[in-house]
């Protein structure tokens, strides 16, 4: 199979204005910080129609295009004022389903609300019309109405929905939705005493699985018998995670431990003791998948997984073929088929790497030769020539720990001349770093600093023991990993000593103020963006929800017990040592960091007389930097930051 590559134009183009920069100026912080041009693109169930987000002038639209020319619609619109556009299901050939997140004051406590996120499920034609705006309208007005089940693509006016109820909220009935009208009936009854959280289907559209977590975060399996249609508890499904059902209603994939780390396991349900088999493993990191199904969802084709790097293999063998082409013909590059219809010859492929933002393009194995088409670059102002590849690299701790760090610097830069450096922890803590395109790495590369970004212990994909080296150590350990990383660099690395500085989310926002305070000859500034800084207010705003007591005890510490750590490992405890400049930002509808974290070391900080320091709002802004507008203040405001600290 040959293929020839060249431009859609008539699709996306016209659309889009691709600014082009200069290599005479500083790249602009709006390439970096504008939000995914393109998002989430999908072939309808007949091939015939394209649907996307689309992020232009502050706002996200819902877009569909005629494959094969025809008018273009915005059938959908947000100003991602604390509005979130999450995804969209192709019901049938004309009729959308579309999620949002958007901030609550939530459900009533003692002393007032508890602020959770929720999210809303609402139907659409594909021209935009007949919009069932409450597609969910049930008094009992449950948290989450986006947990799609399954689509039931031989029913073209129902899909499988998981829905909770006014008394057990977290453990959901399972219904059959009518796409038009909401209405709906229970085709699986919530399981309380076995806390079912979630239901899986097979291929057939069968519920056949109940995933299951109680208040002490322990995890399980209930089964439906294929061939008696019994429900059985699995006893010993602890820490086993279900991705989905091969072809056959008896065939089960899981992630499971083996041998200190997550693998992929294939199972059959009604030979559970002996039918375990090893799929994918790897010896140094965990495996994390998902099964990949045919565009009708009645036939797995296919694994996606991670360990070090993302991965595709597939068992089909036409597609086996598509992907060798693919790859043939984009070899610099990860390439995924994110959307198919196979009877068409149709595939969407977004093509990307570590220095190139995903490329999105039209695979036609119809035409002959095959054609490949570029519809759209997600960043269209950023150039890969000027972007960097980060090199990973093991380094061994003070007390003997090896970790991960990833380490990018800035192309052509001189061997003789020390670098700036922007350490940039990850956040979670539970998160971690590898070779993939970040913004906020290149952006920081395009000021000529080089990057530091340390997989701490504690981080997630090297196995049990290592996140769980990270529990309660909030402020110790992991923050004298982040240290021992920052020195190893400066020393091995042609970084200049007096030019260091830290900029960190979430978690790694936490650990940016901590830097100020536990290491603050080593660093010049410090950037925190929704960090924490008060760990007994951060826990007791995580107990209010199911199973975080049990999870902040283990991971953080016991408000009781450890209630002299605690205090030694906040900021806001701590704020009359911090001297460095420091700038921090966060968004006034945040759900996961509350803004007061940062409003209580604003006021510490007043009061130990500093003034040192910067406090920005994010007005409507969430945790997760949605809204155009405040991504690009943060950006420009870190730009002036670090540009004065860094000279």
């Amino acid at each position: 199979m040959k293929i020839t590559k060249h431009l859609y134009l008539s699709l996306l183009i016209y659309l889009i204005s691709l600014a082009t920069v200069s290599a005479k100026d500083l790249v602009p912080v709006e390439a970096f910080s504008n939000l995914p041009l393109v998002e989430k693109m999908s072939i309808s169930p007949d091939g015939k129609n394209l649907a996307f987000f689309l992020n232009k002038g502050g706002k996200t639209y819902f877009i569909t295009k005629p494959i094969n020319g025809g008018q273009t619609k915005a059938i959908y619109a947000i100003d991602n004022k604390g509005i979130k556009l999450l995804k969209f299901w192709w019901a049938n050939n004309e009729r959308l389903l579309l999620s949002f997140r958007y901030p609550s004051k939530g459900y009533k406590k003692s002393g007032g609300y508890t602020a959770i996120t929720r999210t809303k499920l609402i139907a659409l034609n594909l021209d935009g019309s007949n919009i069932k705006q409450d597609l969910i309208s049930d008094n009992n007005w449950p948290q989450f109405q986006d947990k799609v089940i399954n689509l039931l693509p031989d029913d073209t006016e129902h899909i499988l929905i998981s829905l909770g109820t006014e008394k057990y909220k977290l453990f959901p009935h399972a219904y059959k939705l009518n796409i038009y009208t909401g209405d709906k009936t229970i085709v699986q009854r919530h399981r309380p005493r076995s806390r079912v959280i979630s239901w899986v289907t097979d291929n057939k559209g069968e519920i056949r699985l109940g995933f299951k977590r109680n208040r002490n975060n322990i995890t399980g399996i209930i089964i439906k018998d294929p061939n008696s249609n019994d429900w059985h508890k699995i006893d010993d499904a602890h820490q086993i995670y279900p991705i989905g059902f091969g072809n056959s209603s008896e065939e089960l994939y899981t992630v499971e431990q083996h041998e200190g780390k997550r693998a992929i396991f294939k199972r059959n349900i009604t030979q559970w003791d002996t039918s375990k088999e090893l799929i994918i493993s790897n010896p140094d990191y965990d495996v994390q998948g998902r099964l990949i199904h045919s565009k009708d969802g009645k036939k797995t084709v296919g694994l996606r997984y991670v360990d070090n790097q993302p991965h595709t293999i597939y068992w089909d063998q036409d597609y086996i073929d598509i992907q060798a082409q693919i790859n043939k013909t984009l070899p610099t590059s990860h390439n995924l088929i994110v959307s198919n219809h196979k009877d068409a010859g149709l595939y969407i492929i977004s093509s990307s790497d570590s220095n190139q933002p995903a490329q999105l393009y039209l695979l036609n194995t119809n035409t002959s030769p095959n054609t490949l088409s570029l519809l759209a670059n997600t960043y269209p102002a950023l150039d890969s020539k000027t972007l960097s590849k980060p090199e990973t690299l093991v380094i061994n701790t003070r007390d003997r720990t090896d970790i991960e760090i990833l380490f990018t610097q800035p192309n052509n830069t001189s061997p003789k001349a020390k670098q700036p450096l922007i350490v940039f922890p990850h956040g979670g803590p539970q998160g971690r770093n590898y070779e993939r395109f970040d913004y906020w790495t290149q952006f920081f590369i395009s000021r000529g600093w080089s990057v530091l970004q340390p997989n701490f212990r504690g981080s997630s994909g090297y196995g049990k023991n290592f996140v769980e080296s990270g529990f309660q150590q909030w402020g110790l350990k992991m923050q004298d990993d982040i240290t021992d990383a920052t020195q190893w660099v400066i020393k091995h690395k042609n970084i200049d000593p007096d030019r260091v500085c830290i900029v960190g989310a979430s978690y790694g926002g936490y650990a940016a103020l901590m830097s100020t305070i536990k290491t603050p000859q080593l660093i010049k500034c410090a950037v925190s963006f929704a960090g924490v800084s008060s760990l007994q207010t951060l826990i007791s705003h995580i107990n209010k929800f199911y199973g975080g007591r049990k999870f902040t005890s283990e991971t953080i510490g016991n408000q009781t017990w450890d209630w002299s750590q605690l205090n030694e490992t906040s900021p806001s405890e701590q704020a009359d040592k911090i001297k460095v400049p420091l700038l921090i930002l966060h968004g006034n509808l945040d759900r996961v960091v509350p803004i007061e974290q940062s409003k209580i070391l604003i006021e510490e900080l007043e009061s130990a007389g500093n003034d040192n320091f910067q406090f920005i709002e994010l007005p409507d802004g969430t945790h997760f930097l949605d809204k155009q507008e405040n991504r690009t203040t943060l950006f420009k405001a870190m730009d002036r930051f670090l540009t004065k600290h860094l000279e």
